[in-house]
């Protein structure tokens, strides 16, 4: 008798569209699939797979650019997020034409945290759009999702790679998907100096700590510090670090640019390459996306080590940034590479 394999689709951002290029080759080679376990980025390509919405999405992700990524993320005017997003809700909602999880053609969970208790929360049944949005609420980025009587946050602080969920779903053999890799961080670092694998603690004495100036901190008694990010910094510039770019990126035909605020543009772009040489401390985006990335690599290693997956693909990807959703092509493709490296293994099952 063959075995279930259960895919555990892994949390990691853009990095996530990795995903398709591992599912599309699985399909390809006639390898099946029983059952999905998704985390944040994950559980949407996941739940886009289970309800035959992938191929819409890929004609989406085909026609992005830099301008149209920023369309879906509109601020949420809300203290418990940036991002409300309401506009990626709706098109999710288009392309999986808004099923129920429990009536999808293969079994699916959606992996989420309870921002009170952290507890892993495994959404099996219930709407799978909000099912979705609950698993890639990145904490301080998007709003909470409220299911039930607990309030949801991204996966990703739990479960960045859902083994243990995929198990849940009755899987015999688990392929992991993990995006979040010491190799990849180091990789997509902004200085370089700090590249390398050395995981030794770091001692810093007196005279190695490094002192911030930022106007912001000096009158942070001022200001109502839960106002606004605009304290921090404007929204297309907290974009652009998510996105990893030094260079603010060029409208569309639809969006011209006057001369001045094409003059704005290369103030703006001095400004960031400043910031990422390390002159100016980095932005909220930034931040808040690193922080996470590095904490769900530590949490990844400990859940590779302690669930053993039967076999792991890490797609190489890291270089990718938060939103890096334009460039879904060479993301793809590093899915399918990662996983048609892998089929002697995956074929020794069946």
């Amino acid at each position: 008798m063959e075995p279930r394999i259960g895919l555990a689709l892994g949390s990691g951002s853009a990095r996530g569209l990795a995903h398709i290029g591992v599912l599309e080759v699985l399909r390809e080679e006639g390898i099946p699939i029983h059952c999905i376990a998704g985390t944040s980025i994950g559980a949407v390509i996941g739940g886009l797979w289970a309800s035959n919405g992938i191929e819409a999405y890929k004609k989406l992700l085909q026609n992005l650019n830099w301008w149209r990524v920023m369309g879906f993320f509109e601020p949420a005017l809300s203290k418990s997020g940036i991002f409300g997003g309401s506009k990626l809700v709706n098109s999710l909602k288009e392309l999986t034409h808004e099923p129920k999880i429990e009536h999808l053609r293969l079994r699916f969970v959606a992996v989420a945290t309870d921002a009170d208790t952290g507890q892993e929360v495994r959404l099996f049944r219930g709407d799978l759009v909000q099912g979705m949005r609950a698993s890639f609420a990145i904490p301080g980025l998007f709003t909470p999702v409220r299911w039930d009587d607990r309030w949801l946050v991204d996966g990703g602080i739990s479960a960045p790679v859902p083994i243990e969920a995929a198990k849940a779903l009755g899987a015999d053999r688990v392929i992991a998907i993990n995006l979040n890799t010491r190799s990849g961080l180091h990789a997509s670092a902004t200085t370089g100096a700090r590249h390398g694998e050395d995981t030794a603690p770091v001692a810093l004495g007196i005279d190695d700590t490094i002192f911030m100036d930022a106007p912001m901190f000096h009158s942070a008694m001022e200001i109502d510090p839960m106002s606004s990010v605009d304290m921090v910094l404007p929204l297309e510039e907290m974009l652009a670090e998510g996105r990893g770019t030094d260079k603010p990126p060029q409208p569309d035909a639809g969006h011209a640019l006057s001369e001045e605020s094409a003059a704005g543009g290369e103030e703006w772009a001095a400004h960031l390459l400043r910031r990422h040489k390390g002159e100016r401390p980095p932005g909220l985006a930034y931040t808040l996306a690193r922080s996470i990335d590095w904490m769900q690599v530590r949490l990844a290693e400990f859940q590779l080590a302690q669930s053993a997956p039967d076999l792991v693909i890490e797609p190489q990807c890291g270089h990718v940034k938060l939103f890096d959703y334009d460039k879904s092509k060479e993301v793809i493709e590093a899915g399918r590479t990662a996983t048609l490296a892998a089929l002697p293994a995956i074929r020794a099952w069946l």
